[in-house]
């Protein structure tokens, strides 16, 4: 479950913080099909459609013989290009985080906003994200899972592609704290938002209005360690701290101390 901190009506800090079930992004070297596992999982299929017709256990061989095939076209489908991971390491680090880069480029594309603002606290609170020179987009259509039509709208929306990280921003009113049936739909549009790699903030709209300046500063410090979280899991901190020769150590460390311009501006991504 998503880890949750409560603090209702705290100055400038989000009533409720979730963070993402996966943050990862795990790109395969190798081909997801090949022609023997195709043939076999057709063989596979007609000979079960085969047996249920007939009601007769004579197509026994075409499942078998479809799955042997199956399984050798499987373990044998071609690289993707990617270079032998035991030969040349540092060319197949280089080849994942490209690979990592055009999945997380896709998934962190801004979107037109799906309509205005629903409050003046969520525009004070993206105006004041905006001076700050956080990359936010209001108003993002996210998937719910319930078809078309019927997608999850996040109030502000902050991507950053270079390490796949995604901050949905909530602003709420108080008439949503006593509501048993709205607090349930929020859950559940949580648990969606998270699942798909997601991370939000869930800001009190009194707070958002009166002191945006101090959610600003939670948000960056936020974004500044969920980004280094997202680099770590993706390699890419040990990637860059090879290619430099070691020269990122001591930079990566400043990142407790809140070091933004040191953590951020000498990245290689």
């Amino acid at each position: 479950m998503p880890a949750a901190m409560v603090a209702q009506n705290s100055r400038g800090r989000p009533y409720r913080v979730l963070t993402p079930l996966e943050t990862a992004w795990k790109p395969t070297d190798k081909a997801s099909i090949s022609w023997p596992l195709t043939i076999g999982v057709i063989m596979v299929i007609g000979g079960l459609i085969s047996s249920a017709n007939s009601r007769g256990g004579e197509y026994w061989l075409w499942i078998i013989a479809g799955a042997l095939i199956a399984w050798y076209g499987y373990s044998t489908r071609p690289d993707r290009g990617a270079p032998p991971k035991d030969r040349d390491p540092a060319g197949y680090r280089a080849w994942y985080l490209e690979q990592a880069r055009q999945v997380m480029a896709q998934a962190c594309t801004p979107r037109p906003p799906a309509r205005s603002f629903e409050s003046e606290s969520e525009q004070r609170l993206y105006s004041a994200l905006e001076r700050a020179h956080l990359s936010v987009h209001r108003q993002q259509m996210v998937p719910s899972g319930y078809g078309r039509g019927y997608e999850y709208c996040a109030d502000i929306a902050y991507y950053d592609p270079s390490c796949g990280l995604r901050i949905d921003i909530e602003v709420d009113g108080s008439f949503k704290d006593a509501n048993p049936e709205l607090q349930g739909k929020m859950a559940r549009r949580d648990q969606r938002f998270t699942g798909l790699g997601w991370h939000v903030l869930r800001f009190h709209a009194v707070d958002a209005y009166n002191d945006a300046a101090a959610c600003v500063r939670f948000v960056q410090n936020y974004v500044d360690e969920a980004m280094l979280n997202h680099k770590r899991a993706l390699g890419m901190l040990q990637v860059a701290d090879d290619l430099r020769g070691g020269a990122f150590g001591s930079t990566f460390s400043k990142s407790a101390t809140g070091d933004r311009a040191a953590t951020l501006e000498d990245l290689p991504f």
